[in-house]
C-alpha cells in the first residue's frame, strides 16, 4: 500500500541520514547554502531563480553552482540561450530535505509523490491515492486527498502544454512528443509523461517513463514503436564546440543576379554551438579525421585543442521537410 510505501521511504530516509548530512555540512557555507536552496525549489532551476532565494549577487551564485557541479553535487539539466539550469543530483537527498523540512503528514506525502511519479506515472500514482484515501482515517487521509489535488493540479497546468506541442506536431512525425512512446537505441521503450517548461514558456526538460521490459529495444508482448532515438548520456559525455556551416550565398549563382554579390550572402552560413555532449571516444579525436555524426551529417576536425568539429555535409532533414508541408497546408 501507499501507506507502506511510505513508511518504507521514512525508513530509508532516516537510514541515509548520517550519509546526507555528513554531505551537506563538508559544502563551504554559501556553497551549502545554494545547495539546500535548489533541494527546496526541487525542479530545474537558473541561477537568478536560485540568487533571489539566498539574496546573493547572480554571478556569485552561478560561481557557486559551477563549483557544485564540479564537485558532483549539482547537475547542469538543460539551457535556455547562455541561461543554465541546474538541480540536486542525488534526488533521494532531495526526498530527504523536503520530507526533513517540515514534520507534516502533507509534506511527507508530497515528497512520496515527486518520488513515484518519475517511475510510476502521474495516473497511476493519483489512482492509487484516491483509493487508499478511502480506507484510511485522520490527518494522513487528508493528506493523501492533497497529494491527488496536486497531480490533479499538475495535469490540468500540462494539458494546454501538451495539446499545444500535439497541435504543433506534424502526423508523421514519429518521434518523442507528449503521450508517445519511442525506442531509446540500445536501450529501453520509453514514454513522454511531461514537459517542463520555464517561465517563458522554453522547454527545458521532459519526465519520462521507461518499460523496463523492453531492454535491448524489444517488447515481451509485441508491441512496436515508429521511431527510435539516438542519444548520448549527458553524464558521461564531453563537451566540445560544433560548426555548422551551410551554403555560403543564398542564390546558386550570385555573379548571375541583379545588383551586388555581396548582398546575396548567406548571413546563416554559419552556426556556432557551444558545449555540444559527443561520445567520450572523439576525446582523442586528430585533425584530419571525419566521422558521420549520426542523424546530423558529416564532421571533420578542425582542432584538437579546444575541439572543435566543422560540419562538411548536411543529411535530409525529414523534420524540417514535415514541417514545411504541414505549413503549407
Amino acid at each position: 500500500t501507499l501507506k507502506e510505501l511510505l513508511d518504507n521511504l521514512v525508513v530509508l530516509i532516516d537510514d541515509h541520514t548520517t550519509y546526507f548530512k555528513a554531505n551537506v555540512e563538508s559544502l563551504p557555507p554559501k556553497e551549502r547554502r545554494i545547495f539546500v536552496t535548489l533541494a527546496e525549489l526541487w525542479e530545474p532551476s537558473q541561477a537568478k531563480q536560485v540568487a533571489a532565494r539566498c539574496r546573493l549577487q547572480v554571478n556569485t551564485t552561478s560561481s557557486l553552482l559551477k563549483r557544485l557541479v564540479g564537485k558532483g553535487a549539482v547537475t547542469q539539466v538543460g539551457k535556455e540561450g547562455r541561461k543554465h539550469f541546474y538541480q540536486i543530483t542525488e534526488r533521494l537527498y532531495n526526498i530527504y530535505h523536503l520530507m526533513r523540512l517540515s514534520g507534516k503528514a502533507a509534506d511527507r506525502v508530497k515528497a512520496l509523490v515527486r518520488f513515484m511519479i518519475p517511475v510510476y506515472g502521474e495516473s497511476h500514482v493519483a489512482c492509487a491515492l484516491a483509493s487508499e484515501a478511502c480506507h484510511i482515517d485522520g490527518d494522513l487521509r487528508r493528506s493523501f486527498i492533497e497529494g491527488y489535488r496536486i497531480i490533479l493540479d499538475q495535469a490540468r497546468q500540462k494539458e494546454e502544454i501538451f495539446n499545444n506541442i500535439i497541435e504543433s506536431t506534424p502526423k508523421k512525425f514519429f518521434r518523442l512528443a507528449p503521450g508517445r512512446e519511442v525506442r531509446l537505441r540500445y536501450a529501453y521503450f520509453i514514454k513522454c509523461e511531461s514537459v517542463v517548461k520555464d517561465e517563458n514558456g522554453e522547454i527545458i526538460a521532459l519526465h519520462c517513463t521507461y518499460d523496463s521490459a523492453t531492454k535491448g529495444g524489444k517488447s515481451p508482448d509485441g508491441r512496436k514503436v515508429k521511431a527510435t532515438l539516438h542519444w548520448v548520456s549527458a553524464q558521461h559525455a564531453i563537451d566540445a564546440e560544433v560548426r555548422l556551416y551551410d551554403r555560403l550565398f543564398t542564390v546558386e549563382n550570385p555573379l548571375s543576379a541583379d545588383g551586388d554579390y555581396r548582398d546575396y550572402i548567406n548571413p546563416n552560413s554559419v552556426e556556432i554551438l557551444q558545449n555540444c555532449k559527443l561520445e567520450p571516444s572523439l576525446q582523442n579525436a586528430k585533425i584530419g579525421e571525419f566521422y558521420q555524426f549520426e542523424r546530423k551529417g558529416y564532421f571533420c576536425v578542425d582542432d584538437e585543442k579546444r575541439l572543435i568539429f566543422n560540419r562538411t555535409v548536411t543529411l535530409r532533414d525529414s523534420w524540417a521537410k514535415l514541417q514545411k508541408k504541414g505549413n503549407k497546408k
